[in-house]
């Protein structure tokens, strides 16, 4: 179990593993994300991780931030946690969140309350230029001039301020605020920090001030920008290619150059333009200006043919995105019985770990029992022995030699070594066995009421005193070890006449004691000796 359980990853290394490279594989971030159940998320702090990780790798791959209902609970751990940095990114994402559902007012409040409690500047840079980003993306226009205005007032780098003042601009030409578009345009084509002419980024901002321009009514001024862009650099993919052709056209066929725009139509290839919804839309209106111009007639074919693409696209796209959505639960079932096939075998796995382990607690209780019952044996069978030497070597006159000697003709010889017939058990047998014939009562081992009349003969009435004297204090099996231990027998030779291990007589000496209210190691014989003097 312990090796199974130390090969199983746990769900913080996992949430560490995604969390390393969201930055940089954030594909990677997820399906090591998707592995992972919510039942397994323990604590606050591992579902605010989780909530935190997902969002960023949705975020990182263009993904919707619809389903990450867990970061009002990230956002609200990490506050609790003063954890202001992952706390300020939990936030921006929230904002995500609320965007996605439509919930405009909410995401800005939410931004808002972030720019409060953060202090650092390069933080509070940070979260004014996530918010100016997403409100582009949501074409939250108002949001974005709020936003530029503080980045343009709080850098210098050439790079930022190109980059705000472009969408500042943007923001302005989609408001219809076209005069002031094109004279922040004027004033960055002026500046300090407008790129090398003729490189990509010169190129880039200098096509989205032409159409800023043409919105202005400067046309001309316009198809003058683009013409340079087109004649001095070159665009990065086909894609952009159609793009700057298809803005020479406008252009062209807004200035009433019908031909030129005519020139720049046929230069487009239809494939590429084909695969991209707002270039073929935009492609066709162009088109059907062209032909307005020429012959004062909306060309009827385009105008259903387009409509009729563009709607068997959006209906492939939305039935690609059902498919995904019906991937999507397929793949949440198939997690979720993996989940419970795995919940499954582990049960399974401990039901077969416990019974291995019953199994073994039985056989060492078994070998154990067998082994104590082997050494109570040979305890006895050592014990009888020294006991037929004592009274082989002892005076026939002395007390206990004779009390031994009658015991030892008490005894059921065979039921002592029935347990263990060796052939040393056998010669003791032999040698016991010629001491006397006669046979202890049936079902004992010794003859207990005979031999405490024996130890009344040979010390005084030492029994009948003791029971005088401690009237109902001792059990029967404590009395019996006390004769014995007056009658000189040591604690193994008691053992064995009292079927008991010498462990069993160590634990009925210790309650004589505490039953005569002697010390623990202190000689209990000699205060029952005191007391029966009295």
């Amino acid at each position: 179990m312990l090796v199974v359980a130390s090969c199983a990853e746990s769900t913080e290394d996992k949430i560490e593993r995604a969390a390393s490279v969201v930055t940089t594989r954030p594909d990677s971030a997820l399906i090591e994300l998707r592995s992972i159940s919510y039942p397994d998320l323990k604590s606050a702090e591992m579902m605010a991780r989780f909530a935190l990780v997902k969002a960023l790798a949705n975020n990182r791959t263009g993904r919707s931030l619809v389903n990450d209902t867990l970061l009002p609970q990230a956002v609200n751990y990490y506050r609790r946690t003063d954890d202001t940095l992952r706390w300020t990114v939990a936030s921006q994402l929230l904002a995500s969140h609320y965007y996605a559902l439509g919930r405009r007012d909410e995401a800005n409040a939410q931004i808002d309350s972030a720019l409060a409690m953060t202090e650092s500047p390069e933080m509070q840079w940070d979260v004014h230029k996530g918010r100016l980003d997403l409100a582009f993306s949501e074409q939250d226009y108002a949001t974005m001039l709020t936003d530029s205005d503080w980045l343009l007032n709080h850098t210098s780098r050439p790079e930022d301020r190109l980059r705000t003042s472009q969408i500042k601009m943007a923001a302005y030409y989609f408001m219809e605020r076209t005069a002031e578009a094109a004279a922040l345009g004027d004033s960055v084509v002026r500046s300090d920090f407008m790129p090398e002419r003729y490189s990509d980024a010169w190129a880039n901002f200098m096509n989205d001030y032409a159409h800023i321009l043409e919105g202005a009514g400067r046309t001309h001024e316009a198809l003058d920008i683009m013409r340079d862009i087109v004649a001095n650099t070159t665009p990065d993919s086909k894609q952009e290619q159609v793009s700057r052709l298809l803005s020479c056209a406008q252009l062209y066929a807004s200035a009433g150059d019908i031909a030129e725009a005519k020139r720049c139509m046929e230069q487009i290839d239809e494939d590429v333009v084909k695969a991209q919804p707002e270039s073929y839309i935009m492609a066709a209106i162009i088109k059907s200006v062209i032909l307005y111009k020429e012959t004062g007639k909306i060309h009827v074919v385009e105008m259903y043919e387009v409509p009729k693409n563009v709607d068997m696209a959006m209906r492939r796209a939305w039935r690609d995105r059902e498919t995904a959505i019906a991937n999507v639960y397929e793949l949440d079932r198939d997690k979720y019985m993996l989940v419970v096939g795995r919940q499954r075998m582990w049960i399974v796995i401990l039901v077969l770990a416990v019974c291995m382990l019953a199994g073994v607690g039985v056989a060492v209780y078994i070998v154990r029992r067998r082994r104590q019952r082997l050494i109570e044996a040979e305890e006895r069978v050592e014990a009888l022995t020294e006991m037929l030497k004592t009274v082989e070597r002892a005076d026939t006159h002395s007390r206990d030699a004779v009390v031994k000697r009658l015991v030892l003709r008490q005894l059921g010889i065979l039921k002592t070594f029935a347990g263990a017939p060796t052939s040393q058990n056998q010669d003791a047998l032999r040698k016991i066995s010629v001491i006397g014939h006669d046979e202890a009562k049936a079902g004992a081992l010794v003859d207990w009421p005979h031999l405490f009349s024996m130890i009344d003969e040979l010390y005084d009435g030492f029994h009948s005193r003791l029971l005088d004297r401690y009237p109902g204090l001792f059990n029967d099996r404590e009395t019996e070890i006390i004769v014995l231990i007056k009658a000189g027998f040591s604690t193994k030779e008691i053992g064995v006449l009292t079927e008991q291990s010498s462990a069993t007589i160590y634990v009925r000496k210790t309650a004589i004691r505490k039953k005569l209210g002697t010390e623990a190691n202190g000689d209990f014989m000699a205060r029952i000796e005191e007391d029966l003097a009295r």
